[in-house]
């Protein structure tokens, strides 16, 4: 499973594990802060919020987390700047 995050100048790939399992935390390459965190739960990937970068759900609501879709997108929010990020099934 990859990740696509989408910054304005660029797409960053991110690869996760075939074996779901662990935790893992991606930003883009120019920052030290995390802004994507995964975590193996029940067998699928699972992307949380975190007290810096939050994941937003229906409405614009802030929630705690959500399983990882092949072929869907999420938001992510850090510092007032929203973030898409695309989930696609391939190595």
């Amino acid at each position: 499973m990859n990740i696509l995050l989408y910054l304005q100048d660029r797409i960053e790939k991110f690869k996760l594990p075939s074996e779901v399992s662990g935790s893992f935390s991606f930003d883009a390459q120019d920052n030290d802060n995390k802004l994507i965190n995964v975590d193996a739960m029940n067998g699928s990937w699972v992307l949380y919020s975190t007290d810096d970068a939050k994941v937003i759900g229906p409405n614009n609501s802030y929630i705690e987390n959500v399983k990882l879709i092949p072929n869907n997108f999420y938001v992510l929010e850090k510092e007032t700047i929203k973030y898409l990020i695309y989930i696609e099934d391939k190595s």
